[in-house]
């Protein structure tokens, strides 16, 4: 692996032994409900709201605004010549 050869050729000899010898930190299991994990099925949830809220809240006024400017600038009668 690259991240391996690239980390070996510029840490120190101390921080390679250090990382060599580092043990995984324990990880608490989440609970289940029906097999899938409790933040799966909040993530599931709360990113589609969370989408439609900045949709329509924000994305939606910007577009109004931006067809207003359209119609201000390139609306009405456009039968005339600039001379």
């Amino acid at each position: 692996d690259i991240d391996d050869l690239i980390f070996d050729a510029l840490a120190t000899t101390t921080g390679r032994h250090l990382v060599h010898h580092l043990e995984p930190l324990p990880m608490p299991t989440l609970p289940r409900i029906h097999g899938a994990d409790v933040k799966s099925i909040f993530m599931s949830c709360i990113l589609p709201a969370i989408t439609l809220l900045v949709y329509f809240t924000m994305v939606a006024p910007m577009v109004q605004d931006l067809q207003a400017v359209y119609t201000d600038l390139c609306g009405g009668s456009l039968d005339f010549v600039w001379s």
